[in-house]
């Protein structure tokens, strides 16, 4: 499995994204060339890494490249850091008669969107367009997204580029947006939720795997960080461990399909 940050991310030297104009909500100036990663080297080093692994382990036994239950094949799915500054709403940072964040980096909560994650937020539209154009340039330069996340790290409000949600806020995010247009456009690319601390998991599951949410329709798995909470012990295993035996109760409590 590989993973690829869409946008910047805090490992990035300086933030950046593939569509900068304010209020260009059908992201007609998005970057389909994503120019940065392929001058940057991501897309070779994609390239390069999923030919290794098929040369490792063989071809699929049904001579599908894209069947992802075969070994042979690189499973990379996608996760964002952060949406472009037009689109976020004005953090701490930033004065207060400012329209939206000057930078990606940051977050306000219970969600970085402008006009929040509701049916009517142009901008939460807009962010689930830039998923679709992105899973689209990747797949024209020869990367095929497994799966995709709906964001790393929802919790947290970090100072490098973020974008908090809270379960409710992910939840509309994914009911109104970012699940129907990816069904719409790229049916096949998984849809993760969470992406966080492992020991909050159940927590999230709780709330978007139950079956009367609407959003539960558009998750196919949950995105799980190793560590945990409290910078003491971060990588200790044994921190949440606990809870991955919860979630798993809660799945089948759920009645998840798998």
């Amino acid at each position: 499995v590989g993973r690829v940050h869409m946008n910047s991310c805090d490992f990035s030297v300086k933030s950046y994204s593939f569509d900068d104009t304010d209020g260009d909500f059908e992201l007609k100036d998005f970057d389909t060339g994503v120019e940065h990663d392929v001058k940057s080297g991501m897309i070779d080093f994609m390239t390069s890494a999923t030919t290794k692994v098929k040369e490792s382990w063989g071809a699929s036994a049904t001579g599908d490249t894209t069947d992802y239950g075969q070994d042979g094949y690189l499973k990379i799915f996608a996760s964002p850091w952060s949406p472009p500054a037009w689109m976020k709403a004005p953090t701490w940072a930033d004065d207060e008669d400012a329209l939206h964040a000057e930078n990606m980096t940051g977050s306000v909560q219970p969600s970085c969107l402008r006009e929040g994650t509701g049916p009517d937020s142009r901008y939460a539209k807009s962010w689930a367009l830039f998923f679709a154009k992105f899973i689209t340039a990747y797949s024209d330069l020869g990367i095929d997204f497994f799966a995709v996340s709906v964001q790393n790290e929802p919790e947290f409000p970090a100072p490098w580029e973020a974008c908090s949600y809270t379960p409710e806020t992910q939840g509309e995010f994914l009911t109104y947006h970012l699940g129907p247009t990816l069904r719409e456009l790229h049916p096949d690319v998984k849809i993760f939720m969470f992406d966080h601390n492992k020991d909050h998991a159940p927590a999230w599951a709780n709330h978007l795997l139950d079956s009367k949410n609407p959003a539960s329709e558009f998750i196919d798995g949950t995105g799980i960080h190793w560590y945990a909470g409290g910078m003491d012990r971060l990588m200790d295993g044994a921190v949440g461990a606990a809870n991955m035996h919860r979630l798993i109760a809660d799945i089948k409590r759920l009645n998840v399909k798998s």
